[in-house]
């Protein structure tokens, strides 16, 4: 909170010879705010963390004022302050040593090695932080979807299951539903895209997800990033998806695209093969 972290930023402010930049990024001026919130793999640290923050590198300039402003939400009861605090504290303490790992041994962190978990409580016998192996509670004013699905090989039916609760562990909404899909990794994200919809539906708008799909696809990536963007600026799927209606079945390109697609690929601005 009083800046000082031995950042890149604040040592080559101190006249210590050295770069100011990410040495993990190389894209941005290593201040406090950038290691412990929005350097690329750190925004997926809090994300994945039970918060479910979600970063903006815009709205934040301030440690402190962040801080603040995650522990004074009004009428906030004073256990869930100190809920907040407590994962707070830990997630920025395990990322500045994550950030250490990179630098000392050469490891290169991913936001699931640099999160704790869901830190449910801090025993008050034990002192430690307690493994998320049960159902979290989401933040104040957030309600948990959580997902699952279930597929048949033989017939493609699935089965899919919504439940919402809110901070207080209380049941607010649920349901189930039956469909056909071709495989169990269409049916775990069609049951995300459903739970997302059934809270819409019911007036629902800070939400954390959770979804114990059994293809954990999430532990092969260094990261992933999902962003919505307005359809004007998502106008090459368009044709992709004309080609797999006219199509007979599945097209897979690898560095040439298909002639239809070249001239909406080159509008982007993107180089091209013709």
């Amino acid at each position: 909170m009083t800046n000082c972290l031995a950042t890149k930023a604040n040592l080559a402010g101190r006249r210590v010879p050295c770069s100011s930049t990410c040495p993990i990024c190389d894209d941005h001026p290593e201040s406090v705010e950038h290691a412990l919130l929005t350097c690329p793999w750190v925004i997926g640290v809090w994300f994945a963390c039970s918060l479910g923050y979600i970063g903006n590198r815009q709205q934040v300039t301030s440690l402190h004022q962040w801080f603040l402003s995650l522990c004074n939400i009004p009428d906030q009861p004073k256990d869930e302050v100190n809920r907040s605090i407590t994962i707070l504290s830990f997630v920025m303490w395990s990322i500045w040593k994550g950030r250490c790992k990179a630098m000392f041994e050469h490891v290169r962190p991913t936001p699931l090695e640099g999160c704790l978990g869901n830190i449910n409580r801090v025993g008050r016998d034990e002192g430690v932080v307690s493994p998320g192996l049960t159902w979290c509670a989401p933040p104040n004013l957030f309600l948990k979807l959580n997902v699952d699905a279930s597929w048949q090989n033989a017939s493609g039916l699935a089965g899919l299951g919504i439940i919402i609760k809110n901070h207080k562990g209380e049941f607010k909404f649920g349901k189930v539903l039956k469909t056909i899909n071709g495989s169990v990794e269409i049916a775990e994200a069609q049951a995300i895209i459903e739970g997302l919809s059934f809270a819409l539906e019911n007036g629902i708008t800070h939400v954390c997800v959770e979804s114990d799909s059994r293809k954990d696809l999430k532990s092969k990536f260094s990261a992933v990033r999902w962003t919505w963007i307005p359809r004007e600026a998502n106008v090459v799927a368009d044709p992709a998806v004309a080609i797999a209606v006219g199509g007979m079945g599945t097209e897979v390109w690898v560095d040439r695209p298909p002639s239809s697609l070249v001239r909406v690929l080159s509008r982007d601005g993107l180089p091209c093969p013709s």
